[in-house]
């Protein structure tokens, strides 16, 4: 009984297990290749057919276990159990359910007391699972994407004001850049974080640009930079764009926001279908820019009908033509069919560059480390320095090897830390080792290697 109306009836009630929880609604399995969206007011209505809608309908089972649909209803964070996406933690776009991205691998042992739950950050840009290898339960935490950057940058006499980005729960402050030129070279002006939306400045650069930093310490990209002579460069984050598949986001970890655009067809129809990144040019100054890519992979990426071939192995900016702005409602478009080929940015400039580091508006290296020095005890090897002195550092990488030229690269990293100290235990004492510290800033981008040599003998 409706106890406001009086209206009796058949009310909907569901359960669901191993389902994708969120406060506005839950996707849950419905067979293997079928899941649907529940809203969570499904319980106050007597026709409750119209509000449950298909949320996915893969042509493979993709089983997963319990997850997290975050708060915007825009992606669900859970884990696969078998088949393709097995012992894989994943982040599923609500928009396009076939971007399934494979975040993490976990291999946790099943234990009630050791579930291996998927738990997004309140703004999603980092997760949190259970891992039980060494224990009962270990924390591992991933990060998913950057933190939104502060909209709607106005510089106005000498003072600048912005305004929060939608998802904004995580943000703690926001940090001020300057450069005398467009599009590249900034530098970190504030020491501390700037707790209002607004901050006076001096002058003394050209152009200033503001970022989001999070309690946590992770920091966004560039807000539209601001200048009395009007903006000149604008960098987009594909995956954020308007996408038409077969173009879907893809997780990269060496991605300017940790997540990339793949060209990636799920079907025959999505085979010969293009796809497509639309970037929007009402916020863009008139005028003519020349086109920038960040690209991966093999295959023609075509910029407005014009194609331009793409033979990359790794990450690199590309130019890929120029481009007219002839007034607010025109849109820049990207496309292609090529399967694997990726896109993870796309720079407009006025200004006379190549575009070089994987954020060419922040593409300055934090001053190496000093007075590196290791202790023996042992077995062990406590290592310290004195920190960078780059406003923006985010962690230290510490490699070892047996010869000073070793690599530092995925098999040579021990840790990387937020102190200026780390202990190493070896399984035993060997005739000679090397260690290297690199300083790491808020951007990725890496200090000169200061190595020590540590004997025992």
């Amino acid at each position: 009984m409706n106890l406001e109306t009086g209206e009796k009836g058949l009310v909907p009630g569901f359960s669901a297990g191993h389902a994708s929880w969120g406060q506005n609604g839950m996707v849950a399995n419905f067979g293997g290749h079928l899941n649907i969206f529940v809203p969570a007011d499904i319980g106050m209505t007597f026709t409750p057919g119209d509000k449950i809608s298909v949320w996915a309908n893969w042509k493979n089972d993709i089983v997963t276990d319990y997850g997290t649909l975050s708060a915007d209803n825009k992606f669900v964070f859970t884990n696969g159990t078998s088949g393709d996406v097995d012992h894989q933690h994943l982040m599923i776009s609500s928009d396009d359910p076939g971007s399934v991205m494979r975040v993490a691998r976990y291999f946790t042992k099943f234990s009630w007391t050791s579930t291996t739950y998927s738990r997004p950050s309140p703004d999603y840009t980092k997760l949190i699972y259970n891992e039980n290898n060494i224990g009962s339960t270990e924390l591992q935490m991933v990060y998913t994407r950057r933190p939104d950057a502060p909209v709607n940058v106005k510089l106005s006499g000498k003072q600048i004001t912005w305004e929060l980005p939608e998802r904004h729960m995580e943000i703690a402050g926001f940090n001020l850049y300057g450069s005398n030129k467009s599009g590249r070279d900034f530098v970190r002006i504030n020491e501390k974080p700037i707790l209002e939306t607004r901050v006076n400045i001096d002058g003394q650069w050209k152009y200033y640009e503001v970022t989001s930093i999070e309690h946590s310490g992770l920091e966004s990209n560039f807000s539209t930079e601001v200048s009395p002579e009007g903006a000149r460069s604008y960098y987009f984050e594909a995956e954020e764009m308007e996408l038409t598949p077969p173009a879907r986001r893809f997780f990269d970890g060496y991605s300017s926001g940790f997540q990339t655009i793949r060209i990636n067809a799920e079907s025959a129809d999505e085979k010969a279908t293009p796809g497509k990144i639309r970037i929007a040019m009402n916020e863009i100054s008139s005028g003519d820019y020349a086109v920038w890519g960040r690209v991966k992979g093999n295959g023609n990426w075509s910029v407005n009908n014009k194609s331009f071939p793409i033979n990359q192995k790794d990450w690199n900016w590309i130019q890929l033509g120029r481009f007219n702005v002839a007034n607010k409602n025109d849109f820049l478009d990207l496309t292609s069919t090529d399967d694997n080929l990726k896109l993870d940015m796309v720079l407009l400039t006025s200004e006379i560059f190549v575009p070089e580091a994987l954020y060419p508006a922040d593409g300055n290296p934090p001053v190496k480390v000093k007075n590196v020095k290791a202790v023996t005890s042992g077995r062990q090897v406590k290592l310290t320095w004195t920190a960078s002195q780059a406003l923006d550092i985010h962690h230290y990488s510490v490699y070892s090897g047996k010869t000073a030229d070793f690599k530092c690269d995925n098999e040579t990293v021990i840790r990387s830390v937020l102190k200026t100290s780390v202990t190493d235990v070896l399984p035993e004492i060997p005739k000679g080792l090397f260690y290297k510290i690199i300083a790491v800033d808020n951007r990725w981008n890496e200090s000169e290697p200061v190595t020590i040599q540590v004997n025992w003998y």
